[in-house]
């Protein structure tokens, strides 16, 4: 028969001290990971001669509205039936024209710093264009509910 091997206690102690390094280092690895990633996250920035190219990019832009972005825009800006979404170029930067079911609202977003932002239903917001699989993805962020609405070309 097959006698029972039991481990000394000074291997014991050196798995403990090993499964404790490596369970620190998975741990160091992931908060440098998290950290890494937030650096180099985030929101598009422009400069003004980027502001300049992103307007005349979106003017004349239309974009769909899915049942997510549908549902977002209802709940943040109380507009229901949103359909379409088109863009044209204003003499200070970007109107969005949010298409419903009963009358057009426009969202005016002005040259920011480094964003077309604006203000709707007391809802700062920010504009810009993501590239998903190389098409391009008209987004809205609302700053003080962290939150992304996308809307893909028509």
């Amino acid at each position: 028969m097959a006698e029972d091997k039991k481990m000394s206690p000074e291997d014991e102690k050196r798995l403990f001290a090993a499964s404790a390094v490596s369970i620190f280092l998975v741990i160091l690895l992931c908060i440098f990971s998290f950290f890494a990633a937030e650096s180099h996250a985030g929101l598009p920035e422009y400069d003004a001669e980027g502001l300049d190219d992103l307007v005349i990019m979106l003017d004349g832009g239309k974009w769909a509205v899915d049942a997510d972005a549908r549902a977002l825009l209802e709940k943040y800006f109380g507009l229901q039936g949103v359909q379409e979404i088109s863009t044209a170029r204003a003499p200070f930067g970007l109107d969005i024209v949010l298409h419903t079911n009963r009358s057009p609202y426009v969202l005016g977003a002005g040259k920011g710093d480094v964003r077309l932002e604006g203000e709707f239903a007391d809802l700062d917001f920010s504009a810009f264009l993501l590239y998903e699989k190389e098409e391009p993805v008209f987004c809205i962020f609302l700053y003080k509910e962290d939150i992304l609405i996308e809307f893909p070309a028509l």
